[in-house]
């Protein structure tokens, strides 16, 4: 009798389980959105010269988000480079090169210009950036 007891409660506890488990509605996992992997933004290296009075080249087209380096170097006298919507303004020291790097992250054509007094011609020093946007 004691056998049949243990029978039987072995038998409910199996049959309770396996009903526990058949009653659950299967689980669904949400997993969080894969975020798309991005490219590295693109460089632009532009060499470019400063000379009594003027930048060559003296417009450079970039696209918006593009990293830009500019290897300015002066090739007779102090000058310097002023490109005010992008926060610079560097000092170019005669047969030097200085590395003037931003990401071009504003749309539009933005006006740099001489800002250290290099001679009479000084005033029309200027040079454009164009942003594709």
């Amino acid at each position: 009798m004691r056998a049949l007891a243990i029978a039987v409660i072995l038998t409910l506890g199996i049959a309770l389980i396996a009903a526990g488990c058949a009653s659950k509605p299967p689980q669904t996992v949400v997993l969080p959105p894969v975020n798309e992997v991005q490219a590295p933004p693109v460089v632009k290296d532009i060499n470019m010269s400063a000379f009594q009075w003027g930048f060559n080249p003296s417009e450079i087209v970039v696209n918006k988000g593009e990293k830009v380096r500019l290897f300015i170097t002066s090739s007779d006298v102090n000058h310097g480079f002023n490109l005010p919507e992008y926060n610079i303004d560097v000092h170019l020291s005669p047969k030097r090169t200085v590395l003037v790097e931003f990401t071009a992250d504003k749309a539009g054509t933005f006006k740099a210009y001489c800002s250290v007094y290099c001679g009479d011609g000084h005033p029309n020093m200027k040079a454009s950036i164009i942003v594709k946007g």
